[in-house]
């Protein structure tokens, strides 16, 4: 079902929301959705805090530990959602796409990464405008409620 978690943004505060998108993935699903994360991370060659703070994050809200986890090949992990239903497809590069903002910065790096990734999955290059519209207009309201808690 749908639990509480935590989940920074990239704001340095930690807020709270429904954890829906990545719980109903199976075992080897999220197992693959955790090394592509790990990709993603690493791909503009500097780990962040936030970025370390969110893959921990995603085991609690996946209920996985470090031994249920195994890297795999970037290609590898991209095909385990081969033959997902669309939606699928979409959670994950939506949340893919919050990692990369959650650092504040957008690498060009990143920017490739989701593009090879969207292509992967067979995802419309709009729908990844549109999340990266929405990702921006959550994180403007995540500051507006921090300076108005904060102010």
């Amino acid at each position: 079902g749908i639990r509480d978690c935590l989940l920074s943004r990239g704001l340095g505060v930690v807020y709270k929301r429904q954890c829906m998108f990545l719980t109903g993935l199976s075992h080897n699903q999220k197992n693959a959705y955790m090394s592509i994360a790990s990709y993603m991370i690493s791909s503009d060659g500097r780990l962040d805090n936030q970025e370390m703070l969110m893959m921990e994050q995603y085991k609690v809200e996946m209920d996985l530990s470090d031994q249920d986890l195994s890297s795999l090949p970037l290609d590898v992990a991209l095909h385990e959602f081969a033959d997902s239903p669309t939606v699928v497809k979409k959670r994950i590069l939506f949340e893919l796409l919050g990692l990369a903002f959650s650092d504040g910065d957008f690498a060009e790096q990143e920017t490739e990464m989701i593009e090879n990734i969207r292509k992967s999955l067979g995802l419309e290059t709009t729908y990844v405008q549109e999340c990266s519209d929405t990702v921006r207009e959550l994180l403007a309201v995540y500051k507006r409620i921090e300076a108005v808690v904060n102010g």
